[in-house]
């Protein structure tokens, strides 16, 4: 994968997270169900790994589901790239 055994850790972590929040699960289930220790350590990773804390993802996002048009693999949040019209 060209990525150390850690850092495939984190993206794995981020995506699982990435598709629990995009399933409506609140932070505190998406952190314990994600594998994260708690919820300050998901929103510390997501925000290192994407820029934004999870509120401002699912928000650039307006609520698209894993494998919208924005994403390239079904069922998976596969890009960060955010619409245009998206505001913080």
């Amino acid at each position: 994968m060209g990525l150390a055994p850690k850092a495939v850790a984190r993206v794995a972590r981020l995506q699982r997270a990435l598709r629990l929040q995009a399933l409506g699960l609140d932070g505190a289930a998406v952190a314990a169900s994600g594998g994260f220790h708690d919820q300050a350590h998901c929103i510390r990773e997501f925000k290192a790994m994407t820029g934004l804390t999870p509120s401002q993802f699912a928000a650039r996002r307006g609520g698209l589901r894993p494998g919208s048009p924005l994403d390239r693999v079904a069922g998976r949040v596969t890009s960060l790239l955010l619409p245009d019209t998206a505001t913080d």
